[in-house]
């Protein structure tokens, strides 16, 4: 049995008004994308900050950082841990948040993220 291919001009699968249709729908997407993340960063705020704060190892239960290696720019080795939102954040007077965070704090601004020896976290023993 033989199959007799047509050769003839290939067909233009997009015409000028597709490519026209696909490049509107391409940048609607790009302009959409931007416009909805910029909105949640910078309108909204909707995000947390993890903030680090100075912290007694000898009153309180601290998380541990070995800093003969690498300590970040803060050089805590003992801290504490919060989370905060991004809204709130333009009114803390450092970087550790101290005066939301430790002073103030209330439910909806500052949220301590305790240290749990059991899920792996160096944490630091308190002597009584």
């Amino acid at each position: 049995m033989w199959y007799i291919l047509d050769m003839a001009e290939p067909k233009e699968y997009l015409t000028k008004y597709g490519v026209r249709l696909l490049t509107v729908f391409v940048l609607f997407s790009l302009v959409f994308t931007f416009l909805t993340a910029y909105t949640k960063y910078m309108f909204a705020k909707d995000y947390e900050f993890y903030i680090e704060a100075p912290c007694d190892p000898t009153s309180q239960i601290c998380f541990v950082r070995d800093c003969d290696d690498y300590c970040p720019p803060n050089g805590l080795d003992t801290y504490r841990a919060y989370m905060i939102p991004a809204s709130t954040f333009p009114n803390c007077t450092d970087n550790s948040c101290s005066n939301i965070c430790l002073e103030d704090a209330t439910v909806d601004q500052c949220t301590e993220i305790l240290c749990d020896a059991e899920v792996g976290d160096s944490c630091s023993d308190v002597e009584q």
